[in-house]
């Protein structure tokens, strides 16, 4: 594949009994009317190239054709040729509460679903209702046995702890933590490339069958850590930059997610690429053989072999930015030389170990 260039994807819209609107009124985006659209995938290895020169290929083909120049030498060297872009970056609506779930990390995923990878994911609040709040973890003393009994007497909330987010926090959340989105929350979503959840609990609510959903209460407690992790938010480290702002808000093995504010030079050397989303307002990309505007609620792909660019960003606005780090150079390194402490670093996720 000659001529690297960032790819913009078709985002993947899916409906939910849980979703609204909001997709539309505060992202821009194009929904199919009177349809309740809970996320819209927007950077995923099936989503399809929007543009002349590879439109209609899916970002999957391109790296599988291209690994070295689409995902980059850090991203091969973790994983097998058959398995594609990593991972899986969404904008979520809840207008009703999620499900309540856990996912599996990858030896389970491994040994008991024919899949390489499990879930570990992290959360950027983009908006929350002021009574909103995630389930994050269990009280103190709840066990496997006290869970099965509180799931089959529909009185699994007694056991749940809840963490207040507000717009512009960020959460971490790794693969055997019991979670779910409250009602009144939209936010940005970064995660292993993995669609296996399991269902723990759903408030009683009915299918769109009429029946009630199905639960996988067996698979989440084979899966659950215990003890669970304690619920907070990430600290938000900044890092000052000539023109803008760079803020480290989650960080482990699989991913690390920032924060760009202002003008910020960035350089795809090879190692991985970059995805980019835009919040709160839209952006300028150059790169060495072209220029583009990324809008508000809008993602693009920057391929690992692209090279420099310069992301001039709307006065007030963010664009978010995942990649596959190393962790000691990309993440421990600049914040250690920047005053934070180890303690502060390990708080952005799974950084230590």
């Amino acid at each position: 594949m000659s001529g690297l260039e960032p790819l913009r994807l078709e985002p993947r819209l899916a409906e939910a009994i849980w979703g609204g609107r909001r997709l539309a009124e505060r992202l821009g985006k194009a929904l199919p009317p009177e349809v309740r659209i809970g996320e819209s995938w927007e950077i995923h290895g099936p989503n399809r190239v929007i543009g002349e020169r590879w439109a209609g290929r899916s970002l999957d083909d391109l790296a599988r054709e291209d690994r070295a120049g689409v995902l980059g030498a850090r991203v091969i060297a973790g994983q097998s040729p058959s398995d594609g872009f990593p991972l899986l970056i969404k904008f979520i609506d809840a207008k009703l509460p999620l499900s309540v779930q856990v996912h599996p990390d990858d030896d389970y995923a491994r040994e008991h679903e024919a899949n390489s990878r499990g879930k570990t994911e992290a959360w950027y609040i983009l908006e929350a209702a002021s009574d909103s709040a995630l389930i994050y973890g269990l009280r103190e003393g709840v066990d496997a046995s006290r869970i099965s009994a509180s799931v089959a007497s529909a009185a699994l909330e007694r056991d749940l702890t809840s963490l207040v987010v507000r717009p512009g926090d960020a959460v971490f959340v790794p693969a055997g933590t019991v979670h779910a989105i409250d009602a009144g929350i939209l936010l940005y979503e970064v995660q292993q490339r993995s669609e296996i959840t399991y269902r723990l609990y759903d408030w009683g609510r009915m299918g769109a069958d009429g029946r009630p959903r199905q639960l996988h209460v067996e698979k989440a407690l084979s899966v659950l850590r215990f003890p669970q992790p304690i619920p907070r938010t990430t600290p938000s480290l900044k890092i000052g930059m000539p023109g803008g702002v760079v803020t480290y808000l989650a960080a482990c093995a699989y991913f690390a997610l920032l924060a760009l504010e202002g003008t910020i030079d960035g350089d795809c050397d090879g190692s991985t690429f970059a995805a980019l989303s835009a919040v709160g307002g839209g952006a300028r990309l150059i790169w060495d053989g072209g220029e583009t505007f990324l809008g508000l609620g809008e993602s693009i792909v920057l391929p690992a072999g692209l090279g420099r660019y310069r992301l001039e960003i709307d006065g007030g606005a963010r664009v978010l930015r995942s990649t596959v780090p190393d962790l000691q150079t990309d993440v421990v390194a600049p914040l250690a030389s920047a005053g934070y402490s180890l303690d502060e670093i390990a708080g952005l996720g799974a950084v230590r170990g």
